[in-house]
């Protein structure tokens, strides 16, 4: 398996929102793992990041690839413990919203 990084600040454009850019990189993200790619994924430089931010990165990789690759394939450099917290209200949601499904 080949391994890819992203770096999410090249996605980010300050005229628009983190969403748009947190859309723009789930994009991708989704591009790379169909390629069989592990991915990692560095949030270094990116500030103000919210659960919204990680709720479309992780809905996206979910409803293509299921939610075992979140932790098989994905991996996150953070900036921040910050970032680390908003992360992983972000995943235990999606789990939970799969489990739910």
């Amino acid at each position: 398996m080949n391994e890819t990084s992203l770096k999410a600040i090249d996605f980010a454009d300050a005229a628009e929102s983190l969403v748009d850019s947190a859309e723009r990189l789930a994009s991708v993200l989704l591009e790379k793992l169909g390629g069989q790619e592990k991915v990692t994924i560095s949030l270094v430089g990116l500030r103000g990041v919210s659960s919204s931010y990680f709720n479309v990165v992780l809905s996206e990789v979910v409803s293509v690839y299921g939610i075992d690759a979140i932790g098989d394939r994905i991996e996150f450099l953070f900036d921040s413990y910050a970032q680390e917290l908003v992360l992983g209200r972000s995943m235990a949601s999606i789990r939970q919203q799969h489990v739910a499904a």
